[in-house]
């Protein structure tokens, strides 16, 4: 019975989508248990959005050693929260209170003057009707009514809507963090450098581009090396046929960037056995002749 009614439960809080609020609340909670008591001084679990976990770190020094921990802390909270609930985390420098605050700080989003109208929070009541636990739906009542005062208050304070998710943002910002990553704005940037930098990682280049995500930075890395490598399979006949010296340099030379991308070597490591391991002994061959 009790199995039977737990069921219910998550069934009405998916569909509700409240089930995804509760557990990115509850990550916010959770952060400083996970991390630990060395660095929770040195650390504020800021907010989330859409799976992005904003972390405020109080010195570059201890940003800097986070990046080689987000992984595993990534891992820490999901098993916690017995889901992928925290699909990335990222480190930004800020000031951290000593003193215990509330998860959206009232300076920040002062939300005693927001009012809720009667037809609002019928609207609330009647969702979370269903829900037969007393201190479940009061809980649940409380998030709900938080919610909507605070887009309430940023639609009052001028926040607009992302064109291309609908979460709100402030006037001055084109659209909502992670979207103005997706829309290609910095992910140009990131081509470019690593066309001129192929052998850079992931960390290397978030520390250029902090708001970058893993994800993107390894599509982008693929889509460059499908392209190498396509250009490579479709110039080789060329190259072996004309023998012209400068072509032969400039399709050594994209060899070279295709092995540094795939591998993330420097061109100071670079050697003919990691070349032949990636492009193999038929085209090693070859190769070697230009």
């Amino acid at each position: 019975m009790v199995k039977d009614i737990n069921h219910v439960l998550k069934e009405t809080l998916k569909k509700l989508d409240l089930d995804k609020k509760i557990k990115e609340r509850k990550a916010l909670i959770i952060w400083q248990e996970v991390i630990g008591d060395k660095l929770k001084k040195h650390t504020k679990a800021n907010y989330i959005n859409r799976g992005i976990l904003f972390i405020l770190v109080n010195s570059s020094t201890w940003a800097h050693q986070l990046l080689f921990l987000k992984s595993e802390l990534i891992s820490r909270l999901n098993n916690r929260l017995g889901e992928e609930v925290v699909k990335d985390i990222r480190f930004k420098l800020g000031t951290i209170e000593d003193k215990e605050e509330e998860l959206i700080s009232n300076e920040e989003f002062d939300l005693s003057e927001i009012e809720l109208t009667s037809d609002e929070l019928k609207e609330i009541d009647s969702s979370i009707k269903s829900i037969g636990d007393s201190d479940l739906s009061e809980k649940i009542h409380s998030i709900m009514v938080k919610d909507k005062k605070m887009e309430k208050w940023k639609l009052k304070n001028g926040w607009k809507r992302c064109k291309y998710c609908s979460t709100l943002h402030p006037d001055d910002t084109d659209g909502c963090m992670v979207c103005q990553l997706k829309s290609g704005k910095q992910l140009d940037k990131l081509e470019r450098l690593l066309l001129e930098s192929p052998w850079l990682t992931y960390e290397e280049v978030n520390e250029i581009y902090p708001e970058l995500l893993v994800s993107d930075y390894n599509r982008i890395k693929k889509e460059l090396i499908d392209k190498f490598w396509g250009e490579i399979e479709d110039g080789i006949t060329d190259v072996v046929r004309r023998q012209k010296p400068k072509l032969n340099q400039k399709f050594k030379v994209l060899i070279q960037y295709y092995v540094m991308l795939k591998e993330k070597i420097h061109p100071k490591q670079l050697n003919r056995d990691i070349i032949e391991e990636v492009i193999g002994s038929n085209y090693i061959k070859i190769y070697d002749k230009l």
